[in-house]
């Protein structure tokens, strides 16, 4: 949803939640900017988003970072993502057998 918009400059933000099924809550919620350049028909941006996920009854958080641009016909984008949670075994069980 954005928050500020120009003809240049967009501002924008998203927060989403959600249960798993084991009653367990997650989220994420990141804010970002594009800057649009008509003269060469090309944008670019940069955002920073915010997870949580504890649906394996383990808190898990990380930090994204997503750089984006566009020329013309050409894509470029990025994501990079730094794990808050400190290193931890989620599960030590794949299909019911140990591992």
């Amino acid at each position: 949803m954005p928050y500020y918009l120009t003809d240049e400059h967009f501002f924008f933000s998203d927060v989403r939640g959600f249960i798993s099924n084991r009653s367990q809550p997650g989220g994420s919620a990141g804010i970002g900017y594009r800057y649009l350049r008509e003269d060469i028909n090309a944008w670019s941006g940069a955002s920073l988003w915010y997870d949580a996920d504890n649906s394996s009854s383990k808190l898990f958080q990380q930090v994204g970072l997503s750089f984006e641009g566009l020329i013309q016909r050409y894509e470029l984008r990025s994501n990079v993502y730094i794990p808050v949670t400190s290193s931890q075994t989620i599960s030590d069980t794949v299909g019911g057998g140990a591992i």
